[in-house]
């Protein structure tokens, strides 16, 4: 049986890859119109859908729908941060695997998951939604500094500003309260974590949890922008064991 894989959201090359699987692989694509002119090999989706930026998530399930009806989508696919809560609505509607929507809402909106995992002990990082400086320096009063303020909602280290002293408080809550393309929510303030930085590189299939690889980060001091990147991380195995016995537990 051949896979239709409807790939939500562009891709870049990961489409190309998905039909290089075999000649039993077809793509199509649904996007928002800003992203149609970015993808590439264009001529070999079977059909490429643009929406606006705005269009409810019952446009786009309604879109997928159509062509679920002219031919049967077998697969959901999703390679990037944009519009993961549309692939999960189109999932659910055609029967389809993919993540639901409240994980990719805990994903994407930092306080909820700074809740789910304090709920499930898993993490206890005071931290809070803040609607003025005022409320900015009173969490730093009760937890003190270093604090880090970023948007609730964002991507790309954008409005993200880390709080050394009460100077810096009115500053970095212009910055992280900033709406844009990839920031909304409001600004969420965090007690800074001192340390190394690594992430942790994983994929998951059927409730199994694979660690590629642990990644040593570094970062602006105060932007928190990445400059640089070392694999593998230069951490004990005591650490390694410790790092990946965590990040199954958080993934699971």
């Amino acid at each position: 049986m051949s896979d239709h894989v409807l790939v939500v959201g562009g891709g870049m090359t990961m489409p190309g890859l998905l039909r290089s699987l075999g000649t039993d692989v077809r793509t199509s694509v649904v996007c928002q119109l800003a992203i149609v002119p970015k993808l590439r090999e264009q001529h070999l989706h079977q059909r490429i859908l643009g929406l606006r930026a705005e269009a409810s998530d019952q446009e786009w399930v309604a879109i997928a729908s159509a062509v679920h009806r002219l031919d049967p989508i077998t697969k959901i696919a999703t390679f990037a941060e944009r519009d993961q809560d549309r692939a999960a609505v189109i999932a659910e509607e055609l029967g389809l695997p993919m993540h639901t929507k409240q994980t990719i809402h805990w994903v994407h909106h930092k306080p909820s998951m700074r809740e789910r995992l304090s709920a499930l002990g898993k993490d206890d990082t005071p931290h809070a939604i803040v609607r003025s400086v005022a409320e900015l320096r009173e969490f730093a009063r009760i937890h003190g500094f270093p604090c880090i303020a970023k948007p609730a909602v964002g991507a790309g280290s954008i409005g993200i500003r880390r709080i050394e002293t009460e100077a810096d408080l009115a500053t970095a809550f212009d910055a992280a309260g900033t709406t844009g393309e990839w920031t909304s929510g409001g600004v969420l303030v965090e007690r800074l974590h001192i340390g190394s930085q690594v992430s942790v590189e994983a994929f998951s299939d059927g409730g199994v949890h694979e660690i590629v690889c642990v990644t040593q980060k570094y970062s602006d001091p105060f932007a928190h922008v990445e400059v640089g990147h070392v694999l593998p991380a230069q951490v004990s195995a005591d650490q390694l064991a410790a790092i990946g016995a965590y990040v199954r537990s958080v993934l699971s």
